[in-house]
């Protein structure tokens, strides 16, 4: 596909996006009396940098932050670059494209230092050059490294869960290769099919045996970029329980929805017509006996519903083992937590 990584060309960007801002007098300025500190993950190039403000200073740089950041962003290279141009925060988590974690009350701040941070970030780019054309970033790696985390998690197994990722504009998608250890993908082992499921590019390496749950959610829901399929064990607790998913933290609120599919085959039309019906415009589902199906998107946001999905099904199996049937949130708290996508 002649992908040539670009992560050279965003490291020097960043670079002098950080020391721009750390000697930028109106930027001081707006410090003087705040204390924030502010941590983004790139999560396609797995760079990341921080923006601190000190009380008339400003701490900025590429890795982790010298102090606990009060906000955390997770995004990705095209995403950053695009919202330094129109920042709408809350809008674009609404949307998926981009993580918020920590005092969400720092969003404000982050809304108010868009005319200064955009100005910075627009003047590292002319100092850093254009991209070479060309020199454009490889889904597969972000697909690897979403992988690896969900293996690292056991929410993918050795040979269990798939991952897809559908390029925008395109009625074509990666897919994960059948048959092969999920904790040590390499990028080049993605597979291309077309939404038939036919290969693009024949190989050593097969799709999927479950391509067609995949394709099928693409030619249903246009708007969904990526598609996770995880065997997350407390998820399939759940269901082999007969335990419904409830709104019981935040978060869950969040997820909307959640229906358990009846079983079906693996790898089959049923089971792929039944998850796209169950769906419906929602992001996930579980599948009796098998796991569960996220779509979103992008790739984080994904696989984010996937870590949210499992992580309340475990509240709600503890719950249920210690005798007590957890208390799901008020339904006006539901319903404002979702109206206002909020997290």
């Amino acid at each position: 596909m002649g992908y040539r990584p670009a992560e050279a060309w965003m490291t020097e960007l960043l670079q002098r996006f950080c020391q721009g801002a750390e000697h930028d007098p109106a930027l001081r300025a707006f410090s003087t009396g705040c204390r924030a500190m502010f941590h983004c993950l790139l999560v396609d190039l797995g760079l990341e940098f921080h923006l601190g403000l000190r009380d008339g200073s400003v701490i900025a740089g590429l890795g982790t932050s010298p102090v606990p950041a009060e906000l955390r962003i997770e995004t990705d290279s095209r995403t950053l670059d695009a919202l330094l141009g129109t920042f709408a925060p809350g809008q674009t988590a609404g949307k998926g494209r981009l993580s918020l974690e920590g005092d969400l009350r720092m969003v404000g701040l982050l809304s108010a230092l868009h005319g200064e941070v955009s100005r910075l970030y627009r003047d590292a780019r002319r100092g850093a050059g254009e991209l070479v054309p060309g020199a454009v970033l490889d889904p597969r790696v972000e697909m690897v490294r979403v992988i690896e985390e969900l293996h690292r998690l056991g929410l993918i197994t050795a040979r269990g869960g798939n991952v897809s990722l559908r390029m925008e504009g395109q009625e074509w998608c990666w897919i994960t290769p059948c048959g092969l250890y999920k904790g040590a993908l390499r990028p080049e082992q993605m597979v291309r099919i077309d939404l038939e499921g036919n290969p693009l590019d024949p190989g050593e390496f097969h799709p999927s045996s479950e391509w067609a749950l995949h394709t099928e959610i693409y030619r249903a829901r246009p708007e969904v970029r990526a598609v996770v399929h995880a065997h997350a064990p407390y998820a399939t607790v759940l269901a082999l329980s007969g335990l419904a998913f409830a709104p019981v933290t935040t978060e869950a609120a969040l997820l909307g929805e959640v229906p358990t599919v009846p079983f079906a085959m693996p790898g089959t039309r049923d089971l792929a017509h039944a998850v796209v019906k169950a769906l419906g415009h929602g992001t996930a589902c579980i599948l009796a006996n098998h796991g569960v199906v996220a779509a979103a998107p992008s790739l984080r946001a994904a696989a984010d519903a996937v870590q949210t999905l499992e992580r309340t099904a475990q509240l709600i199996v503890t719950c249920h083992s210690l005798g007590k049937a957890p208390e799901p949130l008020p339904e006006e708290t539901v319903r404002m937590l979702r109206e206002k996508k909020l997290l």
